[in-house]
């Protein structure tokens, strides 16, 4: 759901899955709380027309593996990995790699 409000360009609904203390780790650096996350994630991924379509996820627990398919422009860029750890509905560490 997550991945489904920021490729609707939604960030208050990206941010309901979002806590203080969440801390998401990509490709461009780490994240930390909403503040940071709203501006340096979100709002910079909707900034870039950055969409995402999320593949094979696998639930484990609190822990989630995916792999999500990165759309620039509608146009497919890259594939991501992607690890998190979900507690009470809300993410509480994410971390996104590019797959090569």
């Amino acid at each position: 759901m997550y991945f489904t409000a920021r490729s609707a360009f939604n960030t208050n609904a990206a941010l309901q899955y979002i806590t203080e203390g969440t801390v998401i780790t990509n490709p461009f650096g780490t994240f930390t709380g909403i503040d940071e996350i709203r501006t340096g994630v979100i709002e910079d991924s909707i900034n870039e027309n950055v969409q995402f379509t999320v593949q094979n996820p696998q639930v484990d627990g609190e822990r989630v593996n995916f792999n999500t398919q990165v759309y620039v422009n509608g146009q497919a860029t890259d594939l991501v990995t992607g690890q998190a750890v979900v507690q009470n509905g809300k993410i509480v560490a994410m971390t996104l790699e590019y797959i090569e």
